[in-house]
């Protein structure tokens, strides 16, 4: 896609640059290697195989900072075989049998914080942000794992598929990593395997299908920076992106109750309380917060990325 700038905008924040050319990657490190051979001025994705390297090849024109993303693992409650109020001590033990803090920093060298509930950092200025909110169950804990997972029933079959898109997001490396450490916790090297779509949009097909068997990869990256955003459209019950189908009554009204709050501090504290059903019964599984990444070219300036973690392209300058 070309965009080209326009003279004539009449708005007080004009672009510097006469344009921007957007190109799309299969591969985002077929991108980062572009924008090494000088073929590419920005990247706003740096794949997580580069991140070890990223501060030596970049320097200061590497920009890692926070963004309103999470990313879980949400699981089908419209499959039997993950649903009900047993299987919630199933939920929780493999959200405890995951090692966290190992893996953002592994995987992908601090650019991720474990998550500790629902929302994102970005909310703290605003009061949605509820650090600590997921307790116990967000805390790496192989002892206690695997005592709840024994006494929800154990996996589903004995064994369970993390499935996820393999064409973006470096998702293979992070699912391997987690499946890894499920399977030292429950002493079983096949307990927990990767199941790779081949792309986005067939993933979508899956979800949007309710062929999903197991827990499989969600991200969220907020529209507008509310605790709302990132609780109604996910949990709701038939929310827009509701992939899981998780269904509550007291969830539900509890979001229809701060809705129709008349202060936004009742309204924040109706959402939190919300929030807390989803601490009981872990329909999706907090992994961690994405930090917001790029890297450009010399030729580029003034380069910022915004709470979206979107590069604010009007304000960059070329040359």
């Amino acid at each position: 896609m070309k965009l080209r700038a326009w003279d004539g905008y009449p708005g007080p924040d004009k672009a510097r640059n006469k344009g921007v050319d957007l190109r799309v990657y299969t591969d985002s490190n077929t991108a980062y290697t572009d924008l090494q051979a000088g073929n590419l001025d920005l990247v706003d994705d740096v794949p997580a195989q580069q991140l070890k390297f990223v501060r030596s090849d970049l320097g200061n024109r590497y920009i890692n900072q926070p963004a309103g993303i999470i990313q879980t693992l949400t699981f089908p409650m419209y499959d039997r075989a993950w649903s009900g109020p047993a299987r919630a001590k199933v939920r929780r033990g493999i959200s405890m049998a995951i090692n966290r803090a190992q893996i953002t920093e592994r995987i992908f060298q601090g650019t991720r914080t474990p998550a500790t509930d629902w929302t994102s950092p970005v909310l703290r200025r605003q009061g949605g942000y509820q650090p600590g909110l997921c307790g116990d169950a967000c805390r790496y804990d192989p002892v206690r794992a695997r005592k709840l997972i024994k006494a929800g029933g154990g996996l589903p079959g004995g064994r369970m598929t993390i499935t996820y898109n393999a064409d973006t997001g470096s998702h293979k490396d992070w699912v391997d990593a987690v499946c890894n450490s499920v399977n030292t916790v429950l002493r079983n090297d096949r307990a927990c395997v990767g199941k790779p779509v081949g792309t986005f949009a067939d993933y979508r097909n899956k979800m949007a299908g309710k062929k999903m068997t197991g827990p499989f990869r969600a991200g969220w990256q907020m529209d507008y920076p509310l605790i709302q955003n990132f609780l109604q459209p996910l949990y709701y019950t038939g929310a827009s992106s509701n992939d899981g189908h998780f269904s509550d009554t007291g969830f539900d009204r509890l979001v229809n109750q701060a809705n129709a709050a008349s202060a936004d501090v009742r309204a924040i504290a109706g959402f939190r309380d919300a929030e807390k059903i989803l601490a009981e019964q872990m329909p999706a599984i907090p992994l961690w917060y994405q930090n917001g990444s790029a890297g450009y070219s010399r030729r580029l300036s003034e380069v910022a990325l915004n709470q979206f973690s979107v590069p604010v392209y009007s304000q960059i300058r070329v040359g």
